[in-house]
Parts: C-alpha cells; structure tokens; sequence
C-alpha cells in the first residue's frame, strides 16, 4: 500500500506519542532515564515483508500482543538478542545469579514490550476514538523465523506491515530494536479512514 506523505506523517505523530508515553512510564519504573527514538517507520505489503525478517539478527528476542476490536492484528517489540541481555543487565544493575538471569530477562522485556505496545497501541485508540483489546503479551527468544512463522500465521488475511525503527538510550548506551505491527488489511484501511476523518474533524 502506498500511503500519501500526509497519511504517513500523520502515523509518525501517532507512534511518536505512544511512544513518548511509554518512556515517561519506563523512566518512573527505573532507576535510569531512557530515552525512545523512532527514527523510521515503514509500510510495507505482503512481497516485502520477507525483506525486512531476512534483516534481522539470526537469533531474536520478541514480545507479541494481539489486538481485535475496531482493529486487528498483532503487534512485536523485536530485539537482538544481545541487545536484550545489555538492557536487561543496566535496568536491573545485573545483580541476578546466573540461575535467575533468563526468567529475569523474560519478566523485564516482556513489561518492556507490554508498555510500549500498549503505548503505542493505545495512542491509535486515543487519536481515532476508537476501542482496541488486548491480549497478554507473549515472550520468545528463538530464531528469527519464528517470526516470520507468526507473521505467516497471520497471512491467512492479506495484510500490511507497520515498522518502526526503534532506539534505546540509556546510561550512554544505544540500544536498537524493531516495533513491527501487522494489520488485517481492511482493519488498516480502518485505520487510515479513522484518521483522516479525525483530522478533517480538526480543521
């Protein structure tokens, strides 16, 4: 699908909000200022999707939450698995025994990834006045194409794919990672309706 430069600008904003609310929440849970970026946010369709699985680490970790309501799909908070070990480490002082370090790691990222998908998420809802529900969000570290297999998973609807580029700040340290939503396609063509409606509703 190719969006009009209005259209995607209006979806930065929206994004940039979420995401300005989840590290307001992030920076009161820790002892750490952090810092979210989101330098690009890309649209893709069902033939690129591949591209953009191929271009991650071989070995992911990933937090996923559906969402149905107005609109459906299923939206990742996607790391490098190195990159989870380093936030993991400064956000906890790397006090945990070896021992504790994995069911540490999985609690810490998958609130991580709870707050910033239901930043951004719940931005969406906010923005177009309209009802997302969430599911409990779900944590995985495995190799890249377990994504890919839920992504695939929720081709059996056409689809697109919303990325965004994400970047962690904290204690001098860049940390990357991916935001990657996949909408129904008539739930994004929702989605776009939504908003443009609520801009026109604005002017």
């Amino acid at each position: 699908m190719q969006l009009t430069p209005f259209q995607l600008d209006a979806i930065k904003e929206i994004v940039n909000i979420g995401v300005g609310q989840a590290a307001k929440l992030l920076n009161e849970l820790t002892a750490y200022h952090i810092n979210l970026y989101i330098p690009e946010i890309k649209i893709l369709n069902e033939s690129e999707i591949s591209e953009i699985v191929k271009s991650l680490d071989n070995k992911i970790s990933a937090v996923q939450m559906k969402f149905k309501g107005s609109f459906i799909g299923n939206a990742s908070l996607v790391f490098p698995v190195e990159s989870t070990h380093k936030l993991v480490s400064i956000i906890t002082d790397d006090t945990a025994d070896d021992d504790d370090f994995d069911s540490l790691r999985t609690g810490v990222i998958t609130e991580i990834g709870n707050i910033i998908i239901n930043g951004i998420l719940g931005a969406i809802s906010n923005y177009v006045h309209e009802n997302i529900i969430y599911s409990i969000p779900s944590y995985f570290e495995e190799e890249k194409e377990k994504l890919l297999e839920v992504i695939c998973e929720e081709k059996k609807q056409a689809i697109i794919l919303m990325v965004a580029d994400t970047k962690f700040h904290i204690q001098s340290l860049d940390i990357l990672g991916n935001i990657i939503v996949i909408f129904e396609l008539t739930s994004f063509n929702d989605l776009i309706e939504a908003i443009e409606n609520t801009l026109r509703s604005h002017e």
